[in-house]
């Protein structure tokens, strides 16, 4: 995969990683985001990024779709003024996309589900 990913705002102090590398990534998050809110987060986007980078190779067209997906998922939820139905769309998006890989690793799409879920409660969506 290779794709450097940047995700701006805060987890505390830690990177995500996503695909193969992504440095400084965070999320912002509103006064109410419990730390084991954000350390489940924090724990399913490591446990995606070494499904992601243990793909077959006939699946990392849809691997990298996946990542590609989370990323803009977070860059939406990290906007100045979150729009809901962007988020929703991505949402949408990041779904379809970990369904691609529903056969081959179901786990894909159970992640992403879990990550949708604690985003929009951290962002309050």
């Amino acid at each position: 995969m290779g794709d450097k990913i940047n995700i701006t705002g805060t987890i505390t102090g830690s990177n995500l990683i996503i695909g193969s590398t992504v440095t400084g990534s965070h999320l912002s998050t509103n006064q109410q985001t419990s730390d084991a809110d954000q350390a489940e987060l924090l724990a399913l986007i490591q446990e995606l990024e070494k499904l992601l980078n243990a793909a077959p190779p006939e699946k990392q067209e849809e691997a990298e779709a996946v990542a590609e997906s989370t990323k803009e998922l977070v860059e939406v939820a990290n906007a100045e003024q979150p729009s809901k139905t962007k988020f929703k769309l991505k949402t949408e998006q990041l779904k379809a996309a970990a369904q691609t890989l529903a056969e081959s690793m179901p786990a894909v799409v159970t992640i992403a589900t879990n990550m949708i879920a604690i985003i929009a409660k951290i962002k309050g969506f």
